[in-house]
């Protein structure tokens, strides 16, 4: 989120998928009363309080914001969104689109990651309530059973584990 002072404050991450479409969460575009809204994308930074860490990175204005038309605020349900930026972006080094998964078309990636451990990389936070990190971290998660993890969300009102879902972390990294 880009400020008024023109200082950048890390919100929600997302995954460039083309020249101008980023995928990301649809909670990440909820607009929330007294906080200012999303207005810009940065990629290919590293250390937002630092120019001198070698990222080479840039900035686009949104165009468009395209939340999944069933996400559900209350239950997270099709937590998923597009983001169409302003302008082209040109790939580099430090910055390009995601592989498309093409080898796991028609098959199960629950049963395919099943014993791996994934990478995960954001923004977010370390410790519970530590806020959004200022340096992209990375980690390795285990999978976890669905039976688990439904069991894990059984106190989370509205929140319903179902088959659509992958679940990963444990109580460190998540």
């Amino acid at each position: 989120r880009k400020l008024r002072s023109g200082r950048f404050e890390v919100h929600c991450g997302g995954t460039l998928i083309n020249h101008n479409t980023i995928l990301t969460a649809a909670h990440c575009l909820q607009d929330k009363p007294g906080i200012q809204p999303i207005t810009h994308v940065r990629l290919g930074d590293h250390d937002i309080t630092t120019t001198d860490d070698g990222a080479e990175n840039v900035d686009f204005t949104i165009a468009q914001k395209i939340k999944h038309p069933y996400w559900n605020p209350t239950t997270l349900d099709n937590d998923i969104a597009i983001i169409k930026l302003d302008g082209t972006v040109t790939y580099t080094t430090g910055i390009a689109p995601i592989c498309p998964p093409d080898d796991y078309k028609d098959r199960t990636i629950s049963k395919l990651l099943r014993g791996n451990q994934p990478t995960v990389v954001g923004w977010g936070e370390t410790k519970e309530g530590s806020g959004s990190q200022d340096i992209l971290r990375q980690a390795r998660v285990p999978m976890v059973a669905q039976k688990r993890c439904k069991k894990n969300y059984q106190g989370v009102q509205d929140v319903t584990i179902s088959d659509i879902h992958l679940c990963a972390g444990n109580t460190k990294r998540d």
